[in-house]
């Protein structure tokens, strides 16, 4: 998508903090439309915000927890780092958020022939923690790169990545939610529909003839 090519080395990694709340900052969790790139750029980027913005991109809605909602719909398959052939373009790998000072999980999504990813990622300097830079609000380089999925799964001991989602189950999420609901609107408009009157029964008439 050429947006994230504008966003790449051009965009800060800005981290969520409790204060942002949950409609502006970095995750743009509650948009409803695309920002402006100039808006993007300034406030920085985080995974959740990246993957957020090419939902909106693709006509779908923003989500403030995607692991849940994916795995909650049972679209979620284990990450395999073993298997020879690489993920499809679009396939998003996932990392569950754990606590929002060392490992609020991760998002990134493969790109190319598949053996790359695009994502927002901060470069903790020495001598410094993630909650450290956390506590700071301190925006970091390199935020919004492309780079090989092998060494992004290096950042955490055991692999960064645990979960993928193929790209059809989560870029066209909405329209396959919105498919079923005006199905069930469809059934349930065909259940109040007023229905065609009875047509009268013939009365029985019975004749006495006097005696």
């Amino acid at each position: 998508m050429a947006f994230l090519r504008d966003l790449e080395s051009t965009t800060p990694y800005a981290p969520w903090t409790e204060p942002m709340g949950f409609t502006t900052g970095p995750p743009f969790w509650l948009n409803d439309t695309l920002p402006r790139i100039e808006e993007i750029r300034e406030g920085g980027l985080n995974c959740l915000g990246l993957i957020n913005l090419v939902s909106l991109f693709s006509g779908s809605s923003a989500r403030i927890d995607w692991f849940q909602e994916l795995d909650t719909r049972g679209l979620l398959k284990s990450f395999d780092r073993t298997k020879d052939d690489a993920y499809p373009p679009g396939t998003l790998l996932l990392r569950p958020y754990h606590d929002q000072e060392y490992d609020q999980g991760h998002y990134a999504i493969v790109v190319g022939s598949g053996d790359d990813v695009v994502h927002a990622f901060a470069r903790i300097p020495e001598g410094k923690t993630f909650a450290e830079l956390i506590r700071s609000g301190e925006k970091l380089q390199p935020g919004v790169v492309i780079e090989s999925v092998e060494l992004s799964d290096e950042w955490f001991s055991g692999g960064t990545y645990t979960h993928v989602c193929a790209p059809s189950d989560w870029i066209h999420l909405d329209a396959e939610i919105r498919a079923l609901q005006a199905e069930l609107h469809q059934r349930m408009s065909a259940m109040k529909a007023p229905q065609p009157a009875a047509a009268p029964r013939p009365q029985l008439v019975l004749r006495l003839r006097g005696g």
